[in-house]
């Protein structure tokens, strides 16, 4: 290759590169919100309508049961290299003619899913964005550095594949085969090192569901997540302490799998592990007074502000104070005062946290779908089963 037509592939390489990039951040972080294991949101999550965690687990955020990111992480994975020998060496035609193909399938993978983001979702994720502008440049630059280029030449080249074709087809080949194969053996690493036997583990989740008693919640106090008169398909009633970890992590994938599905309702009661106003506690904690700031918030609109607050500061809300949460997010302190105070929230908390104790709950965070509970309900790919199964 000519010295001058380097300039090509170098655009391409470094697209690719930062491409690479964003998709394996979505990758640990759709695997994290999948299993629990995020405590908290992108940090390209903006407002409703640029939401990372809400595209990267909408039901189009995965193929064959793989996340698109670890697909698309492998395929740009796959043209890096191919890029790297045309930079670092003399490569034939046919590696330039191929990486442009793998660019153009890439580029109209792009197109695909921001159209689906646009269509579908009414929703954007700024790393995606990111990688679909990656996209379009590494698209460029291959087209560049194949020059001259003709498509009418992908029949002769795919066919080449397959036989004793020019050059590098034999290597373009087996490293394209490494990509199903990496996806698969990535992903079950990755499921693996979250949860043992996911299959089984589904199965006895939605047979347990099924065969649970059904319950009716009074949730007319509690969080709402989308509009209270939302005909929802599936209804999500998460009993939770802002004292609890597992429940800090479980608020993620919830939060992400009720955003990118329009007919699932998520509901947040609370079940504070503090006898002050749960009576199936014997002890008083220090989770009561949190409890009863989430109702005092929504008295004032801002109760999924104080939800995120309290798990964003879990540990050190007592020492930060209902004051500096107020400024923070936009409340009228005097009016949470005279609220929290009031025997009525009490009594409301009480309430609350007495449906949990008459369902039978046993820890938190407690998953109920549909008024049945759902052991292991923050995982993802449980709630999808569950979800379909609907």
């Amino acid at each position: 290759m000519k010295h001058q037509m380097k300039w090509p592939i170098w655009i391409a390489l470094v697209a690719t590169t930062i491409a690479v990039g964003v998709h394996f951040y979505l990758v640990q972080h759709h695997y994290s919100l999948a299993f629990g294991g995020s405590d908290s949101p992108s940090i390209c999550n903006v407002n409703k309508t640029f939401s990372c965690d809400t595209v990267n687990t909408s039901e189009y955020a995965e193929l064959l049961g793989k996340p698109l990111a670890l697909w698309a992480a492998l395929t740009n994975g796959v043209l890096l290299l191919f890029l790297l020998w045309q930079l670092l060496s003399t490569a034939p035609a046919f590696v330039s003619r191929m990486s442009f193909y793998l660019a153009t399938f890439i580029l109209a993978g792009s197109v695909v899913m921001a159209t689906i983001s646009f269509t579908q979702l009414g929703t954007f994720c700024l790393f995606c964005m990111a990688a679909y502008a990656s996209s379009i440049v590494t698209w460029f630059g291959t087209f560049k550095a194949a020059q001259p280029i003709s498509f009418s030449l992908l029949p002769q080249d795919i066919k080449s594949l397959f036989e004793s074709g020019p050059e590098g087809a034999r290597s373009y080949l087996v490293f394209l085969l490494m990509i199903p194969a990496g996806a698969y053996l990535l992903n079950n690493m990755i499921v693996s090192s979250y949860v043992k036997n996911l299959d089984v583990v589904i199965t006895e989740s939605l047979n347990e569901w099924k065969a649970s008693t059904s319950n009716t919640f009074d949730t007319s106090t509690g969080l709402h997540l989308k509009n209270k008169n939302l005909a929802a398909k599936m209804t999500i009633v998460e009993f939770a302490d802002f004292g609890c970890i597992h429940c800090k992590r479980a608020a993620p994938s919830l939060h992400a799998f009720a955003k990118s599905r329009k007919d699932v309702q998520l509901i947040f009661l609370n079940y504070p592990l503090d006898g002050a106003c749960n009576p199936a506690i014997p002890r008083e904690g220090r989770t009561c007074r949190l409890a009863k700031s989430t109702y005092c918030g929504e008295q004032q609109n801002k109760g999924w502000d104080v939800h995120d607050w309290l798990f964003k500061n879990q540990g050190q809300a007592d020492q930060l104070g209902f004051d500096a949460m107020s400024k923070e997010i936009g409340l009228d302190i005097s009016q949470l005062t005279h609220c929290l105070d009031s025997e009525d929230t009490t009594n409301v908390i009480r309430l609350q946290a007495t449906q949990g104790q008459n369902a039978k709950i046993e820890g938190t965070p407690a998953i109920f779908v549909n008024g049945r509970h759902l052991p292991a309900g923050f995982f993802m790919p449980i709630l999808e089963a569950a979800y379909k199964s609907l």
